[in-house]
């Protein structure tokens, strides 16, 4: 009885150690005001000017994801997958409207964790912008 009741002390106290000597939780890269990890993700965000719905990719090198579809005069938010996730150096945005072979890629963009891609689609392709803020 003696025995098991020491190794139930030791074992309470070992565990109490383990706790108090550990982590108290705290992401040291998250801001706990701004929403933590999720204020660090990049979004795309796209405005369609054009009289096309159009479909947005996200290019890496030789690897191509597609974000989603934004109709016509509309706009609409994606969340970059977590392997495209900044910092990057090569990521491009492909805009490719729907019915056409026209497409416009951007050319490779910067981005620091937290920063968000702003797409302007135009009518005219060619005068589609990107910006990153």
């Amino acid at each position: 009885m003696l025995r098991s009741l020491v190794g139930l002390v030791a074992a309470g106290a070992l565990a109490s150690a383990a706790t108090s000597c550990g982590s108290r939780g705290v992401d040291v890269g998250a801001d706990p005001v701004a929403g933590g990890a999720e204020s660090l993700q990049t979004h795309v965000i796209v405005q369609n000017r054009s009289t096309l719905d159009v479909n947005i990719y996200a290019i890496r090198i030789t690897e191509r994801f597609h974000l989603g579809m934004v109709v016509t005069n509309a706009e609409s938010s994606f969340k970059l997958p977590i392997q495209l996730q900044p910092p990057f150096r090569d990521l491009r945005i492909l805009v490719d409207p729907v019915g056409t072979r026209d497409t416009f890629e951007s050319e490779p963009l910067l981005a620091s964790p937290g920063e968000d891609i702003e797409v302007r689609v135009q009518n005219t392709l060619e005068q589609t912008s990107v910006i990153v803020r």
